[in-house]
């Protein structure tokens, strides 16, 4: 992305802050697919080492949630020094970024992913046992 994609970003987009990081949402409107931006500095980040795992934490959240997210929409991800001082684990910022994107009402899903109870049915795949014991074609389906 160029640094004017950025701009417009921090200038017209809105920002959801959290532990780890603050992430900001803006509407593309003709996006095929989300897109992702990260920004690690290094007032915040002093060391390479600590910059590339903040990055890796935050790419590694989105790639894993892409599929969930609604198609136009440009997030970007502003690393904390959270992400490094405590050896934050992959799964906590997995689940920071879940509760970032249905703060911002970009998730899709109906199922949440971390934990939280679900609103989605999963037992109607299950089949139905009656009949004293004996599965019929009926309850199966």
């Amino acid at each position: 992305f160029l640094r004017a994609d950025y701009r417009r970003v921090f200038a017209e987009g809105k920002s959801f802050p959290s532990r780890s990081f603050v992430g900001w949402l803006f509407f593309t409107g003709s996006s095929p697919y989300p897109k992702l931006g990260v920004v690690v500095s290094r007032r915040t980040f002093p060391l390479s080492v600590q910059r590339n795992r903040a990055r890796r934490l935050l790419r590694e959240a989105f790639r894993l949630s892409k599929a969930y997210l609604k198609n136009d929409v440009f997030v970007l991800l502003v690393g904390r020094r959270h992400l490094v001082d405590s050896g934050v684990s992959s799964s906590k910022v997995m689940k920071e970024f879940h509760r970032f994107c249905k703060k911002a009402d970009i998730w899709t899903l109906k199922i949440d992913i971390c934990g939280v109870e679900s609103s989605l049915n999963i037992s109607s795949n299950v089949p139905i046992i009656e009949n004293n014991g004996e599965n019929t074609e009926a309850d199966t389906q």
